[in-house]
Formats: structure tokens, sequence, C-alpha cells
């Protein structure tokens, strides 16, 4: 996989939500 700013940006707000939804 590719590390663009996009997926990496994707991947940040991921795990935020991921850490708010817990």
């Amino acid at each position: 996989m590719a590390t663009s700013p996009t997926a990496t940006g994707l991947v940040n707000v991921n795990h935020l939500l991921c850490r708010l939804s817990t």
C-alpha cells in the first residue's frame, strides 16, 4: 500500500473515530 496523504488522513480520522466511539 502506498502511503498517500489522503490515505494517511483517512486512517487518522478512522483512529480518531474509533477512540471517540470507545
